[in-house]
């Protein structure tokens, strides 16, 4: 562990080596010092790499309610065990969990003391669009004998992944803790509900041995009969729990309703009970009586349910024996859709008319496909837990299966099946778009900037920032430069960039520089490789980061001689090189980029290289002339040569000749 080190948002203290046992609710938390202030009492909440904190709770500038131990800031701290470390600041209890020493409380006690202040948080969260799914015993605070309770946080971790099953409508239930999502206030209300029956009785409901018998028990008896049974309870807090656990969550009471607890215990909707089948139907290893539990082992055993969907047993039993000729009529409409839609053997197929079903037979229930179900807004956090859970080649691999719906829009055809208010056409559209990002190809696309653009707080994956050389948690562009500087300087043989951390960069930065990644990505020549990673580093720097880099600025020296080759100019090239060693000790990327970039410097050395090449053609042409008529001018030479010689011989012989002449 590392002691505190720099303060997030400039003015929280963690500090590791002080934890907080029980304060987090099941997540770890330690010890804060607010240097501004001592009066109030902090914590800091442990965000789990793969694990990603609520973005839009986290990030709410609004976000202060009394009896909630609300997030006041968020952002790196000190490292555990020699991992990066992130956390949530928000406010400590100040009592115990009402988990420890359950027992049974008065009526008076679980009105005033627990369902009004809860009620009242939830209405505000309700206002302001946002849910708490975190209420069970551990994380519900008595602050003192006779005092209000207080909610404890639930936002350093996704939605509800900390929720016991027992705790949550079975609809939610079904998922795996990470594919449970945001939901609504009413699942809210439910949590509200089971909680004033666990305080009420004095102990946590025993559905059963596991959560798929806990479901099925839901399913067959209703939640209020299955979780009740025959305890006794008080009568004005038994009539609001009826209400509470209500399976349709439009039949359950408004936190505002709750906060008038007579008016709430009033309100009765009538809720027509499943028809139950006169006999039960096998579906694998489930035992099945009504269409809600055929849907959830439809769900559940996906290769059973398709082997028995393909037969006519489902359909004659939902006719027969529970007694709905229109429902087993539908069924089998979808059965004969997909026999003439798609080949026997076409698994896509077959996990449709699966998918279709479900949805029939239970329209409260999430997506379900190839054995997986969840909400659509946790398919964020379904991607993150996955990265570490399984590799994307298992054969239940989340991932894959995940991506499949989306590619395949199958989650646009469940929106439209399930639609009863016209809300389908904003879930395509929201779709569409992540689609798009899934079949965008190169860097900037595919499964990890999937996975990056449902995820805006998880850090960057990559083994450059996360591996022996880093450790450093970055989830926004002003931490990446700082922490490849860091990396760089550990690691000065590495390389600044790969492909996680593209997909990074284009889902948390603008279409500007995903232009360049896109640029970066078709390259296929070194050296403008080159520059464009240096493009890359230095826009970075510039926009998100405007401070010396000298690790990266010393990368850049090393591996620019084949951009400092282009200059032939001996004398030029090694100014160049010169002007950029010193540019690499202030640590500025952007001059050193636009030194090497530098076209009319380029340009001038062109002219003058192609200057010098013309006049070394010419001089060779000339040396080519001279020698190709050289063996001419020799023989004109011997001939001019001898010529001369005669006119000297007579010229000679007449001279002795008028010697003797004239003796």
């Amino acid at each position: 562990m590392q002691g505190p080190t720099n303060p997030i948002a400039g003015r929280y203290a963690v500090d590791v080596a002080k934890p907080l046992a029980g304060a987090g609710g099941g997540v770890s938390a330690f010890s804060v010092t607010d240097l501004r202030s001592s009066a109030a009492r902090l914590m800091a909440l442990r965000v789990a790499r793969h694990f990603p904190a609520r973005h839009r709770h986290v990030q709410a500038p609004f976000f202060a309610i009394d009896g909630l131990l609300c997030p006041l800031a968020h952002g790196v701290g000190p490292t555990i065990d020699g991992d990066a470390g992130y956390f949530v600041i928000c406010s400590a209890p100040t009592g115990a969990p009402v988990s420890a020493g359950l027992h049974a409380w008065s009526e008076q006690a679980l009105i005033e003391q627990v369902l009004k202040p809860v009620a009242r948080v939830l209405e505000q969260l309700h206002q302001r669009g946002l849910t708490h799914r975190g209420i069970r015993p551990n994380n519900v605070f008595l602050p003192g004998p006779g005092e209000a309770v207080v909610l404890g946080a639930a936002w350093a971790t996704p939605p509800a992944v900390d929720q016991p099953a027992l705790f949550e409508p079975p609809y939610s239930a079904m998922c795996a803790p990470e594919c449970r999502g945001e939901g609504s206030i009413a699942d809210d209300v439910y949590a509200l509900g089971v909680l004033l029956l666990t305080l009420a009785t004095g102990h946590v409901p025993n559905l059963g041995a596991n959560e798929t018998v806990s479901s099925l028990r839901k399913l067959e008896m209703g939640s209020a009969a299955a979780l009740i049974g025959t305890a006794r309870l008080p009568p004005t807090v038994g009539d609001l729990i009826l209400g509470m656990l209500a399976e349709d969550p439009d039949h359950r009471p408004l936190p505002s309703l709750l906060l008038d607890p007579a008016s709430a215990r009033g309100r009765k909707v009538a809720a027509r009970p499943p028809r139950r089948a006169q006999r039960p139907i096998q579906v694998g290893a489930m035992s099945v009586a009504n269409a809600r539990m055929l849907a959830y082992a439809l769900a559940m055993q996906p290769d059973a349910g398709v082997h028995m969907l393909r037969g006519s047993a489902i359909t004659q039993w939902v006719r027969r024996d529970i007694g709905d000729p229109a429902l087993g009529g539908r069924l089998e409409e979808l059965q004969r859709f997909r026999v003439s839609d798609a080949p026997a053997e076409d698994a896509r197929a077959d996990a449709t008319l699966l998918m279709r079903c479900v949805v029939l037979l239970d329209p409260l229930a999430p997506m379900c496909w190839r054995g997986l179900c969840f909400w659509l807004d946790a398919i964020g956090p379904a991607l993150a837990v996955a990265r570490v859970r399984s590799e994307r080649t298992h054969p239940g691999a989340v991932a894959p299966i995940l991506e499949d719906a989306i590619a395949a829009d199958m989650i646009g055809q469940w929106a439209l099946q399930r639609d009863s208010n016209g809300g389908s056409h904003a879930t395509r559209e929201e779709f569409r778009l992540v689609r798009g990002w899934l079949q965008k190809r190169g860097a900037a696309g595919g499964p990890r900037r999937l996975f990056y653009g449902l995820n805006p707080l998880s850090p960057c994956d990559s083994p450059i920032l996360s591996g022996p050389w880093g450790g450093h948690w970055v989830a926004t562009m002003a931490d990446l430069v700082p922490a490849l500087d860091a990396a760089m300087a550990a690691n000065p043989t590495g390389e600044p960039i790969d492909a996680e951390i593209l997909a990074f960069v284009a889902a948390r930065s603008d279409r500007h520089i995903e232009k360049d990644i896109n640029i970066l990505d078709g390259t296929r020549d070194a050296e403008d490789r080159l520059l464009s990673v240096l493009r890359l580093l230095s826009e970075f720097q510039a926009r998100f980061h405007p401070y010396p880099t000298l690790a990266l600025a010393a990368w850049t020296v090393r591996e620019t001689p084949p951009l400092l080759a282009r200059w032939q100019n001996p004398r030029r090239r090694a100014a160049i090189t010169e002007r950029l060693r010193g540019l690499s000790a202030v640590g500025i990327l952007t001059p050193m980029f636009a030194l090497l970039q530098d076209t009319a410097s380029l340009e001038v050395d062109r002219s003058e290289v192609q200057a010098v090449e013309s006049e070394l053609a010419r001089l060779d042409l000339a040396l080519k002339g001279i020698e190709g008529g050289s063996q001419a001018r020799a023989a004109m030479a011997s001939r001019i040569g001898q010529e001369i010689a005669a006119g000297l011989g007579l010229t000679a012989l007449a001279l002795a000749l008028l010697a003797a002449a004239f003796g």
